[in-house]
């Protein structure tokens, strides 16, 4: 145990120096006296209390700094009394705060602290989720050390007996590996979760890690493989208690049925996915099902029955009490008013759901924690950015939908969402065409086109694209 200690000592340490600069935060303090150690670990017990927040209230900037503040302190006072399970605690929720802060360089410092504290206390699940917490921070930082972070929690739960934290890490890492486009490893990180949720006796999760594989398949171009895998995962979820699974592997295989052009066997199995959604009693889960049959509504290009669709998912997350579901169940009414050229309507939606939004509600860390709404809050944020970017445009405001676009590009960047920031950017290109940044414009379309391509993204334009016709028109240009 000593030897393991050593070394994740010195993982944690070379790390923080690799991504810091040697800038260590480790402190110097001279230890406590023993009469001294009682009163100061009351201090930090307080202090600690202080810096967990709750996944129940929203947590705003102010919250989130000063829940780092408080965490650093206590992290300063067990550094003193030589408590390594405090120290690790204290700079888990300081790392936690600052990645929710974007504060992304402070999140790793102290989450490399937290693998150091760990180590110390010789505590293998401390330290697998300090990695975790590490592997996390590199993702969204884009570094290429992300594989390695999120290999390590696993092995170390394994080693310390806990095999669904270990299938976690490897499912997790597969969502992560997928999005970037490593497909090989996706599927060696899925294949290896789904084995350890199957030892575990855990068929739900294995399924999930299936229905990551589907996902590889279609990012792939392979629907055959794709379709095996999706309906694997639905043998599986139709013999639990608890079904709700149910409807993502009907919508996928409804997406399928569409690319092949079977639109009989699509509508049929959205069809199944909506009487799956009303099977279930757990109301929570409502808005969210909704919206993912929305959704492929939308993808099937029918508007009327997603319309309808997501007008159930808005009121379903009403009911609940759950704002966040109901603005993203808003902003799809919105978008599809918008693609009808229905400028007024989509106006109202997006009005409504920016005010939804900021009401928030004490139910949304709840929500968010237990994935029952569609997407996070930031995500939320950005997608009101690009559809006020777009109303700009319909009233000739084309410098303000090129800001409204740079900041929604931002936003998405700064969560690690590089496919859909560099969406953003070609619409800021292309508003920018009409004015006399042009030149700036044409930079901005090239380099998102290249990002866009290397995700296999299509980015042609046609004579059915509303919004680009419309910029040519108001910029007088011939192509872009």
């Amino acid at each position: 145990m000593r030897a393991i200690t050593a070394l994740m000592r010195t993982g944690a340490a070379l790390l923080i120096v690799s991504a810091l600069g040697g800038c260590l935060a480790t402190t110097t303090a001279t230890p406590a006296a023993p009469e001294d150690r009682a009163a100061l670990g009351a201090r930090a017990g307080s202090l600690l209390a202080l810096s967990a927040g709750s996944p129940l209230v929203d947590r705003t900037d102010g919250k989130l700094r000063a829940q780092a503040g408080y965490a650093e302190q206590a992290f300063d006072l067990y550094d003193r009394t030589g408590d390594h399970k405090g120290r690790w605690q204290a700079a888990q929720n300081a790392a936690r705060a600052y990645q929710d802060l974007h504060e992304y360089e402070k999140a790793l410092l102290f989450f490399g602290e937290a693998a150091d504290s760990g180590g110390k206390a010789d505590c293998l699940p401390c330290v697998a989720t300090a990695e975790q917490g590490l592997g996390a921070v590199a993702a969204l930082l884009g570094r290429p050390d992300m594989r390695a972070h999120f290999v390590r929690a696993a092995s170390l739960h394994e080693l310390s007996g806990d095999g669904r934290a270990a299938a976690s890490n490897w499912y997790l890492l597969g969502q992560l590996q997928s999005a970037r486009g490593d497909l090989d490893d996706a599927i060696l990180a899925f294949d290896r979760s789904e084995a350890l949720y199957r030892a575990y006796e855990d068929p739900e999760l294995a399924a999930r890690s299936i229905i990551g594989k589907a996902g590889v398949a279609i990012r792939r171009g392979d629907p055959d493989t794709a379709g095996s895998e999706t309906r694997r995962a639905l043998e599986i979820q139709r013999g639990l208690k608890f079904r709700i699974d149910e409807v993502i592997s009907l919508t996928i295989l409804a997406r399928l049925a569409h690319d092949r052009g079977d639109g009989a066997a699509a509508l049929a199995r959205l069809q199944e996915a909506e009487s799956a959604r009303e099977r279930e009693a757990t109301a929570n889960f409502h808005g969210n099902e909704f919206y993912a049959i929305a959704s492929t509504y939308r993808q099937l290009g029918l508007a009327d029955q997603a319309l309808a669709t997501l007008a159930k998912s808005r009121d379903a997350f009403r009911r609940s009490g759950i704002s966040l579901g109901e603005a993203t169940a808003l902003l799809g009414l919105a978008e599809i008013a918008h693609t009808a050229k229905d400028f007024d309507s989509a106006r109202r939606e997006v009005d409504a759901a920016e005010q939804v939004l900021t009401r928030g509600s004490n139910k949304e860390g709840l929500a968010v924690a237990l994935r029952i709404v569609p997407i996070e809050r930031w995500k939320c944020t950005a997608r009101i950015l690009v559809l006020r970017g777009s109303l700009a445009i319909q009233g000739k405001d084309l410098e303000l939908a090129a800001s409204r676009f740079d900041t929604a590009m931002a936003l998405y960047r700064r969560n690690g969402a590089e496919v859909e920031g560099a969406r953003a950017q070609m619409l800021k290109g292309l508003s920018l065409l009409g004015t006399p940044r042009r030149a700036e414009g044409l930079r901005l379309l090239t380099e998102a086109r290249q990002v866009l391509a290397k995700h296999g993204v299509q980015t042609k334009f046609d004579d059915k694209d509303e919004m680009f016709l419309k910029l040519l028109e108001l910029s007088g240009a011939e192509s872009a």
